[in-house]
């Protein structure tokens, strides 16, 4: 049985929150890494969902919220198994909105060389930790 509750002979879910849009460079490429090793090194079938965090950092005071919500209407009933942030600005989301979304399921937090220090720190109460290079 996963962390979210899975029968280890299903596939897993896993979900990638990309700070900048899916194909800016050098964003896509570590993707696409990422994605390949977890092919390589899973022994489940991999359900991947990609989403950019641009929506949710428009003008509009209520974007925010409402891209939690819409990420939350996607896996209703069926959160991921794994979520993998690609960038600082997706790893702030995830460290302001954790308690909105899926707080059980591990984080794999990913390039994060221009994180501000205070995106970097441990998260105790999350059992998370930020590292970097």
């Amino acid at each position: 049985m996963s962390a979210s509750g899975h029968a280890d002979g299903d596939h897993k879910r896993v979900m990638i929150l990309h700070s900048v849009g899916r194909e800016f460079r050098p964003w896509n490429v570590y993707a696409k890494d990422i994605r390949a090793e977890l092919d390589r090194q899973t022994r489940w079938p991999i359900d991947v969902q990609e989403h950019s965090l641009v929506a949710a950092r428009s003008g509009d005071p209520r974007a925010e919220e409402l891209f939690v919500e819409y990420i939350k209407a996607l896996h209703v009933g069926a959160p991921p198994d794994l979520i993998v942030s690609i960038g600082a600005p997706s790893a702030a989301f995830f460290q302001r909105r954790r308690k909105d979304l899926f707080p059980t399921t591990p984080i794999v937090f990913t390039v994060l060389e221009d994180a501000p220090r205070s995106v970097l720190e441990l998260d105790r109460e999350r059992r998370s930790c930020l590292c970097q290079k």
